[in-house]
Formats: structure tokens, sequence, C-alpha cells
């Protein structure tokens, strides 16, 4: 089975999900989760300078995680079934290969447009997601790409139905995506 630390034979990288029953099935899941990968202020890993770039879809970003958190928990209230006993956030986690980490090292200037074309991707058009790009560290050893994913389509308010199959077609189309767009490196 894969891990963070030891990557498959994906040529550029894999998508982990950290979605069980029972994870992010409170109020407060959307506020920690994004606190989290845009080690913002008084999360639990506030450490900025982990993150080499970091957006959002679907959310304005440039007024600072409370309004990316204030904008999805307005999206996750379109959702009347949205209580305690269903996930509110996705959290999930692109771990680049080292062919892609040493492109992306090479050439900062890739970061931003991978990252937000990464970004649309998962989202499907239909979900908010914030995302940021973070060194290596004690828990993953490449490159990786933090998403937290608004469970509330911002369309129909319909929940998102991620599941295994659905992540391994998204690892698929990112995987694609980074072919098409790194291999001239």
């Amino acid at each position: 089975m894969a891990t963070k630390n030891n990557i498959p034979n994906e040529k550029y990288g894999i998508l982990i999900s950290k979605m069980k029953k029972g994870n992010y099935c409170t109020k407060d899941a959307t506020k920690k989760v994004i606190n989290y990968i845009l080690r913002a202020e008084g999360s639990s890993n506030a450490n900025k300078s982990d993150v080499l770039c970091q957006g959002a879809y679907g959310a304005i970003d440039f007024l600072g995680e409370n309004f990316i958190i204030k904008q999805f928990n307005q999206v996750s209230s379109l959702n009347p079934h949205n209580r305690d006993k269903n996930r509110y956030i996705d959290h999930q986690i692109f771990a680049f290969s080292d062919v892609s980490e040493k492109i992306l090292e090479a050439n900062p200037d890739l970061w931003r447009k991978t990252c937000s074309d990464m970004t649309s991707i998962l989202s499907d058009e239909q979900h908010q997601v914030a995302y940021a790009l973070h060194k290596p560290d004690s828990d993953c050893k490449h490159l990786h790409l933090h998403f937290a994913v608004n469970t509330v389509d911002f369309h129909t308010g319909n929940k998102r139905q991620e599941n295994w199959q659905q992540t391994a077609e998204h690892q698929k189309k990112l995987n694609a995506y980074l072919e098409d767009n790194l291999s001239e490196y």
C-alpha cells in the first residue's frame, strides 16, 4: 500500500485521501483544516515558511484564511443535511514524485499555475477548494499539495460523494495534467 513517504510507480505523484469515517464531521472542521494547510496563525502547525504558494478555487483568497472559511461555511449552509454525522470538508494531499518534484524545484515560476490548475481539476468545477503547496517535511518527504475541499456543491447544494474510485480517477487526471504540462522540462 502506498504511503506519503513511499510513492509508488505513478510518474508524477499520488493523491492521498485523509477522509475516513468520522473525520471532519464537526462544524469547526472547515476552520481547522484550512488553517492547518495554510499554516495560519494559531493553527497546530503555524509555520508559514513551509508554504510555497497558496490559493483557492471558488472562493476569494486574497483577504486571508478567515474570509475563505466564511465563504466555505456559507456554501456549506446550502445543504440542510450538513450536520455532525456528515463531513463538512475533505482533506486530500497530492504527494509529488521525485520526477515532478525536481521539475517544480527547478522552476518555481510553475508553482502557482500548476497548483491552481490541479485544484481546478480536483474541484470538478463544483466545489470550493483551498490549496497550499508545502515543502518536504517530517510527514511527507516530497513536495506536496494540500487540498481542503468543501463537501457542498456551490451550484446545487448537493454533497460531494468522493470514494476510492473517484479519488483514483482524480489521481489519473492530475497525473495526466502533469504529464502534459511538465514533460517538456
